[in-house]
């Protein structure tokens, strides 16, 4: 293997590297090019095998979801079961989950036991967005993702612009939640991870405390079910001011993404998304042609297999594998890790195609990416609150230095596993080799891509 010392022009040139790599190498390895054979090894360990001659299938997605979730199914249910008894309830569940596996989702369909005039819910990220007037309260933006100085701004969340003087009845009230003065028993929020950290925080806290601290004989029944991607609850998990009394209120679930394994699974998958996409344009001809495609992918490809639990992912595979395309695993995960990055540019404002930031947050991935191959056997790698990578924009120059975490929260690569220790892993795992292969290309211009399968 090739081992470029920083700051060896005379090597790097002969390596034919980017001429900028210098110390933008350094704060990695010494050796700049990585195997990713033991991270492809690993990966064969999340796929699983398919039975296509078998027709088997569940006659709706909420089924799948209810399948691969079963304790969550069973929590809601007792919920509701309780309001329906006229028993007194004061809780909250917070719904925890990878980016694109299916939150919002499951807190739309899932919820069916309460009647509509019995809930109430909305998207924190709607919601922020929304008019003053809408909302009652002030919002601004502030840096989620920054370099350590704050001279590079990558992107910003919505805050709250007066934090002390918040009251959580005003966001109950601008949502729809109260009915001539009393909170419908079921309240759904959903996307703490879409807004910035200390408002998240700041949010979860004041639910509890609106539960420990309200009247329980004129509100005997209230229940919160709070939605989003463990980074989100992180704050608030983690902080020494919690209490015993929080947690006796609080529930968390991780998601669970269903896994399709027959021939029938696959099948409905497909028609059951392209139904959703094309609308009008949807015929059996195209469903016929996509799901062969689809299947032959599936087939080929047992790392589709475990990303296709995740419904946005799924939905990219699907897309991917449309008929046309090239289906080598190279170019399917090439335009797969596109597709996810582009819909975090939508969710958390990211860095995407075509702006000014979006080689040098690609370069930052690949090079947190070959800092932690390091991993136990299922993916994860922890980082220090401390850890940072070095920044360089498209010319070489150094912008300064990043937090691991600040970039590996809310990038929708990566799932935050134990907040306490800082643990994660790429999400979906393939994500994690291809992003050392995508490093190993950009240092050596002659390296040829190393596929897993």
């Amino acid at each position: 293997m090739w081992r470029v010392v920083s700051g060896s022009a005379c090597l790097c040139a002969a390596l034919g590297c980017q001429a900028f790599v210098g110390d933008y190498s350094a704060d990695l390895e010494e050796e700049a090019l990585l195997s990713s054979s033991e991270l492809c090894a690993l990966d064969s360990k999340f796929s699983f095998e398919l039975q296509l001659d078998s027709d088997a299938a569940k006659d709706t997605l909420e089924a799948y979801y209810e399948a691969a979730n079963p304790g969550l199914v069973e929590h809601l249910a007792a919920i509701a079961q309780k309001f329906a008894n006229g028993e007194p309830e004061g809780g909250v569940t917070y719904l925890q989950g990878a980016s694109g596996v299916g939150k919002s989702f499951v807190t739309s369909s899932l919820t069916g036991a309460f009647d509509d005039d019995e809930q109430c819910s909305v998207e924190f990220a709607d919601l922020f967005a929304a008019s003053v007037e809408a909302r009652g309260f002030e919002v601004e933006s502030r840096p989620d993702l920054a370099t350590t100085n704050r001279a590079h701004v990558f992107n910003e969340l919505p805050t709250l612009s007066a934090p002390a003087d918040f009251d959580i009845e005003v966001l109950l009230e601008a949502i729809g939640c109260f009915d001539d003065g009393v909170l419908r028993p079921l309240v759904v929020l959903d996307g703490i991870d879409e807004i910035h950290e200390n408002t998240a925080r700041l949010l979860l806290e004041r639910v509890d405390d609106y539960i420990l601290g309200r009247d329980e004989e004129t509100l005997r029944f209230v229940h919160f079910l709070i939605s989003g991607r463990p980074e989100g609850f992180a704050s608030w998990l983690t902080t020494s001011e919690r209490s015993s009394k929080n947690t006796k209120i609080e529930t968390q679930y991780d998601l669970t993404g269903p896994k399709y394994v027959t021939g029938g699974d696959l099948a409905f998958r497909v028609e059951s998304y392209l139904e959703f996409a094309l609308g009008d344009s949807f015929t059996e001809e195209r469903l016929a042609e996509y799901t062969e495609n689809f299947l032959d992918a599936m087939s080929q490809h047992p790392f589709l297999r475990y990303t296709t639990s995740n419904l946005a992912f799924g939905n990219l595979v699907i897309d991917q594998s449309a008929p046309g395309l090239d289906r080598s695993e190279r170019a399917l995960k090439a335009r797969l890790f596109e597709g996810i990055l582009a819909r975090n540019v939508e969710t958390h404002g990211r860095p995407g195609a075509g702006t000014e930031l979006d080689g040098t947050y690609r370069r930052i991935l690949e090079d947190i990416a070959a800092k932690y191959t390091d991993v136990d056997d299922q993916g994860r790698f922890s980082v220090a609150s401390t850890d940072t990578v070095e920044c360089f924009s498209d010319d070489g120059e150094s912008l300064g230095r990043v937090r691991v975490s600040d970039v590996l929260n809310r990038s929708g690569v990566a799932l935050l596993t134990d907040p306490r220790i800082g643990r994660y892993h790429f999400e979906p795992f393939w994500l994690h080799a291809h992003l050392v292969e995508r490093r190993n290309q950009r240092l050596d211009a002659r390296y040829t891509y190393e596929t897993c399968e």
